[in-house]
């Protein structure tokens, strides 16, 4: 939860994924949950999406922040 209230409070990477959360079904908490699980997560990561690609996005903008890639 302390990393959710650091990501909106990072202006530039909140304006980010609320840009990636206009094009999703899912809420702006579920869009920087997935922007923060490839960010500090190991291993291989699958998005198959039911819409246009917003929490593809997410997730690509946490693998590009990652220190692990």
């Amino acid at each position: 939860m302390r990393k959710l209230i650091e990501y909106r409070q990072q202006k530039a990477l909140h304006h980010q994924l609320m840009k990636a959360a206009d094009f999703s079904m899912l809420s702006a908490d579920a869009i920087v949950m997935l922007y923060h699980c490839p960010k500090v997560g190991v291993g291989d990561i699958l998005g198959v999406g039911a819409y246009i690609g917003g929490a593809t996005i997410s997730m690509a903008r946490g693998v590009r922040g990652s220190v692990r890639v």
